[in-house]
């Protein structure tokens, strides 16, 4: 997916530890996801297929899974 712009990759020293610490809460999945601001202006969203974020954007009516394999599981806004 070449084309389209990233949020935050995996060079977590980058980003400081706000960030990081939201992002971690949020790809744990918890119920404050829904106040990140990076995910509330994504059109899609990648994630690793464990990841808690897949169970609660499995239940989030914004958010459609259009892909899923065994590594990843990709998200489209609805």
């Amino acid at each position: 997916m070449p084309d389209y712009p990233v949020v935050v990759d995996g060079r977590t020293d980058l980003y400081g530890d706000d960030l990081n610490k939201m992002l971690f809460d949020t790809s744990n999945g918890e119920a404050s996801y829904k106040d990140n601001p990076y995910i509330n202006e994504s059109g899609i969203v990648v994630l690793h297929r464990y990841d808690g974020l897949v169970s609660a954007l499995d239940q989030d009516s914004r958010f459609r899974k259009i892909y899923e394999d065994q590594i990843a599981s990709v998200f489209v806004r609805q």
